[in-house]
């Protein structure tokens, strides 16, 4: 399965328009729910992604259409729509699309709301609440006959705190992947040698406990206090077991350290493991305290690494760290 969500903006003063036609291609399926859509859409949707005032987004399965997003940004911002078909309703799109909306609608936003048909409030009202859209009455305008509108509305800081706290595990496993790769592993590193990686004069780690079942995996290279940020993406290329001599001899200039800090670093020891690095891509800095403050939690660094897999806490922060990077085009 291969899931891909395109963020609907202009660039270069024009939205792309295959991604403007498959977006209202999904969004007007709610036809029979909202009469006369397809003039609201011309008139007021594509007019407000033209300018900036709304934001989109389209989700694809397999390259079909699958799911869509729609939001105003303002003081009192509206989740216009958001909707996913029949054959992806399982595969999280929905709380993913919730997600993004709170991401990009953090600035400014004291109450976000929606209006959705009552037969529809009533068959996910659970869902609603949970995130916050409590305040409900009926709205002034009716679509359909016999089917009344449901106005609802939630406190942003409460939406986007829940929304933050329970989907972003889902969005890192699903989705969280910096330039189509999945992150299986934090590695910390003292600033001066993450420096050094980033640099490529370093191209290989050592620790004391290592496993080769981390060849070939993506990690985020955490740069250690006073930076306290991810810095860097690299992978795997190779775990080398030997002795510290040994080790030494073949490798000190990937290790890229004075013979003095090697010595200190290994003493005692009759195994030490060195972990290639390769393809490192500087990212920009996402602090600690940032990720703390917006997933609300305090994040404890790994002293060495950790799998991001079984730390939720991580898990999460790898994602905000992916989202707050701005990345337009995610997949899976």
């Amino acid at each position: 399965m291969k899931i891909e969500i395109k963020k609907i903006e202009t660039k270069e003063k024009h939205l792309d328009p295959s991604l403007i036609v498959d977006h209202q291609t999904v969004v007007l399926e709610a036809e029979d729910l909202y009469p006369g859509i397809h003039v609201w859409y011309d008139k007021k949707a594509k007019p407000g992604l033209e300018s900036g005032e709304r934001i989109g987004y389209l989700v694809t399965k397999n390259g079909i259409p699958v799911g869509a997003a729609l939001a105003k940004h303002d003081e009192n911002s509206k989740i216009c729509t958001v909707r996913v078909r029949d054959e992806a309703i399982h595969d999280g799109i929905g709380k993913i699309l919730f997600l993004l909306m709170a991401m990009n609608l953090r600035i400014g936003t004291k109450k976000v709301h929606f209006t959705a048909p009552e037969n529809l409030w009533d068959k996910y009202s659970k869902f609603f609440e949970e995130m916050g859209f409590t305040n409900r009455g009926y709205f002034e305008d009716q679509y359909r006959l016999f089917d009344p509108e449901i106005f609802a509305e939630a406190d942003y800081k409460y939406f986007s705190n829940f929304v933050f706290r329970n989907y972003l595990p889902l969005y890192a496993g699903l989705i969280a992947n910096i330039n189509g790769e999945k992150i299986d592993m934090i590695l910390s590193l003292k600033p001066v040698y993450a420096e050094r990686v980033i640099n490529k004069t370093k191209i290989m780690e050592l620790r004391k406990k290592f496993s080769s079942k981390w060849i070939g995996k993506w990690a985020l290279i955490y740069s250690s206090s006073p930076i306290q940020a991810f810095v860097a993406k690299v992978k795997v290329k190779d775990v080398i077991q030997d002795t510290p001599e040994s080790l030494w001899l073949k490798w000190h200039d990937a290790i890229d350290c004075r013979l003095e800090e090697f010595t200190a670093y290994t003493h005692g020891i009759n195994i030490i493991y060195g972990i290639v690095l390769d393809d490192v891509q500087k990212i920009e800095p996402i602090p600690k305290w940032q990720l703390e403050h917006l997933l609300h939690r305090d994040l404890v660094p790994p002293q060495s690494y950790l799998g991001v897999e079984n730390n939720p806490d991580w898990k999460s922060a790898v994602g905000m760290s992916h989202l707050m990077r701005g990345l337009n085009d995610l997949s899976l």
